[in-house]
């Protein structure tokens, strides 16, 4: 039986808990039967302006912590590595103080997580370099991306020709890769939420 989103993020007991429990503290009453609804009690609810962006993230948090335990029982603490699923990839620019200046993301149908990481790291240097954004450092919290760049691993065929792109797109040495732990990366929140968003807009997905 597949795992749906529904049942991941808001119907099975540990979400139950996490939901109730912050939304206790909060002021939130449940009850937290969907998770359009669920996301959309935090994002209605009657706050102060102060407050209002703390209750526009919580949901997001929330959310993230569920699918973390749930990848921590199923892969051992390590996201899906090689198994097709619906896929969405995004990309976010930061200055150099840290400040955002812009975000992307897309739906990608069916990839591995390899070639959904990939797929997001061409996009966004071609961004940067038709903004002429240059002296970029390229953060990645996949090893494997990181090693294949810098010529240390090989190359999967199943993204050769997207490396060969952004290997050329690098040629003239003003772009750096950067391999940052996923621990510390908060960029990882946002293309987890990219799935979100891909569900609240088309509908319910389910997990192999």
């Amino acid at each position: 039986m597949d795992e749906t989103w529904e049942h991941l993020f808001v119907a099975c007991h540990k979400a139950q808990f996490l939901w109730n429990m912050v939304g206790r503290a909060a002021g939130i009453e449940g009850p937290f039967l969907q998770l359009k609804d669920t996301i959309f009690k935090w994002w209605n609810a009657n706050c102060s302006a102060k407050l209002r962006p703390l209750f526009n993230v919580i949901p997001g948090f929330i959310l993230w912590e569920s699918w973390k335990g749930r990848n921590t029982v199923k892969h051992g603490d390590c996201a899906s590595k090689g198994n097709l699923g619906p896929s969405a990839g995004g990309f976010c620019i930061r200055n150099w103080n840290g400040e955002f200046i812009y975000t992307a993301s897309q739906e990608l149908d069916f990839k591995t997580s390899l070639e959904a990481e990939v797929i997001a790291f061409e996009r966004g240097l071609q961004f940067c370099m038709s903004h002429n954004l240059l002296h970029v450092i390229l953060e990645t919290d996949s090893l494997i991306v990181s090693k294949i760049l810098d010529g240390i691993w090989e190359t999967p065929w199943s993204i050769s020709l997207l490396i060969k792109k952004i290997q050329w797109l690098r040629r003239d040495g003003q772009v750096e890769v950067s391999h940052v732990f996923r621990e510390g990366n908060k960029v990882e929140v946002f293309k987890f939420l990219t799935h979100i968003w891909m569900y609240l807009r088309k509908g319910r997905h389910s997990f192999n």
